[in-house]
């Protein structure tokens, strides 16, 4: 596991790992609600970032400012991955030099101002170099497809009608590629031409991240909604689903490099090991795909007659998802999320200026992980008490926003213990609707076909992982921008007037107001007893 140092945003953060090694961890929702100090488990990390010296960390706070963060870290991923394979050690500032360069162009190509470049060829002359810039470009090739591919397997999970059910075909045949692609991105033929190898590479890397694990990840996230009907399930389900899936990710990391040692290292060791966890994950994926069962169309669809099937393209389905006021809702409260978890990322700025200790970050992160792992235990139980999750979400974050008030108050009194009680209060409160969301999705994909007649759970599911992608990146971009109006210079030994009340807006007023809205839109998000009303008013039990 990881505890964070830094929180930078919703999606991203400097922590330290169980060696105490300073690092830049990037995962979808990672940090939201967490502060300096707590702890980030480590199956939900997507990727992780070494930086050497304290330059490479001020480098990347930088870059912040001025560069969206997919761009930083898809950069800094590409940079890790080649010098690892190749065994090619870098310079700190490549880093920023290369991510500083690419959004340069891509700025470029966007105004229409781009020129090719005039440089001499040198191939002949830095083969090694340039076999490395051809599979990064590979790379940045492949994530294009990224975003695309998530709506576009929603779409073909809601239309699949196999004796498998909708998902599961995804599920289980999409990680098979998930392994095929796994080897194939460690095996590059050695005796074929550079060329050849490129292609190899770009094709085998595109369909692993953009093609077999977005089929496979996308059905797993809609089988909540195909599995059962019962919500107390359902949420259960997510709870047990983010166990694994820590456990396993901490196990991997903690592991990989010192199996790849015993395996010989170098290149055919990565080879080895890419082949034993392509082999591991296949076992278990099949298992859990077969070890469950879709419940039949008819009983999903709950008896609705729907004599006159209608085929529906990805527009069609986006206007279905759009007729649905809940799932617009959801979609108003990731946003709300992704924006308040940018807010409290900046929460670095707030302790090192405002509070005069930048350690104090981490301790809030731990007031913030411990009450939230407690909810998420207790959220499957209490949903059943208060009979479904609108009260138990409601109530959860009117108490979260009147904590939030609260931290208001002690930081203005200065009160660092009161700030942690009323931050750890909140969390407590924000809690069941992190463990129950998958669920609230589930109910509006049910609402979708009581009103409309079509399911639409895949591209549902597919639609909301976008969304949290956009979400994140417009919080980072509204951080940077508002510590650069304020007049805020990190390198300087002090802060402007302007640049300290913009971090106490930023860190205890905006948390607030967007808790406030939360709170409004999941009062309105009773989706649990508008569904029971159409079940009666179609003669449903």
């Amino acid at each position: 596991m990881f505890r964070i140092v830094s929180p930078i945003n919703n999606n991203i953060a400097l922590v330290r790992d169980e060696n105490q090694r300073e690092l830049i961890v990037t995962g979808k929702g990672i940090v939201f609600q967490k502060k300096k100090g707590d702890i980030i488990v480590t199956s939900l990390v997507d990727k992780v970032f070494h930086l050497k010296t304290e330059e490479s960390k001020e480098n990347f706070l930088a870059l912040l400012k001025d560069v969206p963060l997919d761009f930083i870290t898809v950069t800094y991923d590409v940079i890790d991955k080649l010098t690892l394979k190749y065994n090619y050690p870098v310079q700190d500032y490549l880093y920023v030099t290369l991510t500083d360069h690419i959004y340069c162009a891509y700025q470029s190509i966007q105004t229409g101002n781009y020129q090719s470049s005039k440089l001499p060829d040198v191939s002949n002359e830095y083969p090694i170099e340039y076999q490395i810039g051809e599979e990064a470009l590979s790379i940045f090739k492949s994530k294009l497809f990224d975003g695309f591919t998530d709506v576009f397997f929603g779409s073909l999970i809601d239309k699949t009608h196999t004796k498998l059910g909708k998902a599961r075909p995804w599920m289980i045949y999409g990680y098979i590629g998930c392994a095929l692609t796994l080897v194939a991105v460690f095996a590059i033929p050695t005796s074929w031409g550079r060329t050849a190898q490129y292609a190899w590479f770009f094709i085998a890397y595109t369909l692993l991240n953009g093609v077999f694990y977005t089929a496979n990840n996308i059905a797993y996230s809609a089988l909540t909604s195909l599995v059962t009907k019962n919500s107390k399930e359902r949420v259960q389900m997510g709870s047990y689903r983010f166990i694994f899936a820590f456990s396993t990710s901490l196990i991997i990391q903690s592991i990989t490099v010192a199996f790849v040692d015993v395996c010989g290292g170098g290149a055919a060791a990565w080879r080895v090991v890419a082949i034993i966890y392509a082999l591991i994950g296949l076992v278990v994926n099949t298992i859990s795909g077969l070890s469950v069962k879709e419940l039949p169309e008819e009983e999903l669809n709950s008896g609705i007659e729907n004599d006159e099937e209608k085929k529906y393209g990805l527009v069609q389905a986006f206007k279905l998802l759009v007729k649905n006021k809940y799932y617009m809702m959801i979609c108003g409260t990731y946003i709300l999320q992704q924006l308040y978890s940018a807010m409290i990322g900046a929460g670095i700025y707030y302790c090192t200026w405002v509070l005069k200790n930048k350690n104090l970050f981490g301790v809030f992160a731990w007031a913030v992980n411990i009450p939230l792992i407690i909810a998420l235990i207790f959220t499957p139980t209490l949903v059943g008490k208060w009979k479904g999750m609108y009260k138990l979400n409601k109530r959860g974050y009117i108490l979260a926003t009147i904590a939030r008030a609260l931290v208001i108050v002690a930081g203005y009194m200065g009160s660092v213990p009161l700030m942690m009680l009323f931050t750890a209060v909140a969390a407590l409160g924000q809690g069941p609707w992190q463990g129950d969301m998958n669920a609230v999705i589930a109910e509006c994909s049910e609402y979708t076909y009581l009103t409309q007649g079509k399911r639409v759970d895949g591209t549902m599911y597919s639609c909301t992982s976008l969304g949290i992608k956009i979400g994140g990146g417009i919080g980072t971009a509204i951080v940077g921008w508002l510590l650069e109006i304020s007049g805020y210079v990190g390198t300087n030994a002090t802060q402007p007037t302007s640049a300290i009340t913009m971090l106490q807006v930023m860190y205890l007023w905006l948390p607030f107001v967007f808790e406030i809205l939360i709170t409004i839109l999941l009062s309105k998000m009773n989706v649990e007893a508008a569904n029971e009303k159409l079940r009666r008013e179609k003669g449903i039990e």
